[in-house]
Formats: structure tokens, C-alpha cells, sequence
């Protein structure tokens, strides 16, 4: 007598999990939604619609369509919100690269800038280290030219210096020669002079 009972039982408890399976899998979907990234909560959308809701739930056919309809809500509210985070968020990444691009623009153009300042300074310096050494080379030149004339002429000073040196040397030796042939004119003379007045004296 209670075999029947017990299987009634045991099938009544079968039916009522089954049932209460659906609603609890709708209930478990809309409660994780803001967990989840957005192709999970499209994906968990598309389950959830697909879930029938109709007369083989039996008595429990409106709690499980009022558990569809706030799982669905939640789901979409959840995809609504993740979807508004992962444009930011998209938009924050295509900002950030943009900006990354433009300090790289503004990095290669300081560097393009700085060589080419750079460059300039270098060959200004190098043309102005020429100037410099041309114009030591034309001073050296002219010091060279004065050198050489001052030489020239201190030279030729010497030159006629000792021309007169010799000149004077000269001069001063035939006057000597000379006042010797007179002194030695006047020797002879008065020596004759003193023979002729000795011989008259004897005479």
C-alpha cells in the first residue's frame, strides 16, 4: 500500500526540481550580471530568451517568467553599463595612444630640432674657426713682412755704418800717413837747415 505513495512522492519531488531548476538558473543568471564582461552577458542574454516560459512549468510557470524578466533586466542593465565602461574605457585606450603618438612626434621632432641646432652651431663654428685662422695666417703674414722689412732695413743701416766705419778708418789713415810724410818733410828739412848753417858757421 505505500510502494504507490512513495513513488508519487519521489516523482512529485522530481517535478519540483525540475521546475524550480529552471528558476533557479534565470535567478542565478541575474544575479551574477555585473560580474562579467560584455560577450559573457550577451551570451547569458541569448540563454536566458531562449529559456521557454509556458504551461509545462505548471504552477510555477509565473514565478519563472517574473525571474526571466529580472534576470533579463538585470542582464541588460549589467550589458548596458559594461558596454558604456568598455567604450570609455576604449576611448580612454585611443587617447592614451594618441597622446603616447604625440609625445613620440614631439620626442622625434626635439631630436630632429637639437641635431639640426646642433648641426648649425657646429658649422657656424667650424666657419668662424676658419675666419679665426685666416685672419692669424694674414696677421702672421704681415708681422712676417714687417720682420723682413725691419731686417732688410736694419741690415742696410749696418751695412752703411760700416761703409762710413770705413770710410772714417780710412780717412783717418791717410791723414795720419799724411801728417807723417810731413813731419818727416820738416825733419829732413831742418836737418839740412842745421848741416847748411853748420857749414857756414866753419866757414
Amino acid at each position: 500500500v505505500r510502494k504507490p505513495l512513495d513513488d508519487w512522492q519521489a516523482d512529485e519531488v522530481a517535478r519540483i526540481d525540475r521546475h524550480q531548476a529552471v528558476i533557479d538558473e534565470l535567478n542565478e543568471r541575474g544575479a551574477e550580471a555585473g560580474t562579467y564582461d560584455a560577450d559573457y552577458l550577451r551570451n547569458s542574454i541569448a540563454a536566458v530568451e531562449a529559456v521557454v516560459i509556458g504551461e509545462h512549468l505548471e504552477e510555477f510557470e509565473a514565478e519563472a517568467a517574473r525571474a526571466k524578466d529580472k534576470a533579463l533586466t538585470a542582464l541588460r542593465a549589467a550589458l548596458a553599463v559594461r558596454e558604456k565602461q568598455d567604450a570609455e574605457q576604449a576611448e580612454l585606450a585611443e587617447l592614451r595612444r594618441q597622446q603616447a603618438e604625440r609625445d613620440a612626434q614631439d620626442e622625434r621632432d626635439r631630436i630632429a630640432r637639437e641635431a639640426a641646432e646642433r648641426a648649425t652651431r657646429e658649422a657656424e663654428q667650424r666657419a668662424q674657426a676658419e675666419r679665426d685662422a685666416a685672419a692669424q695666417r694674414e696677421r702672421d703674414l704681415e708681422l712676417q713682412a714687417e720682420r723682413a722689412k725691419r731686417e732688410n732695413l736694419e741690415a742696410q743701416q749696418r751695412a752703411e755704418q760700416a761703409e762710413r766705419d770705413a770710410q772714417a778708418k780710412a780717412d783717418a789713415a791717410a791723414a795720419a800717413e799724411r801728417q807723417r810724410q810731413a813731419d818727416e818733410q820738416a825733419r829732413l828739412q831742418r836737418e839740412a837747415e842745421a848741416r847748411e848753417a853748420d857749414i857756414a858757421h866753419k866757414t
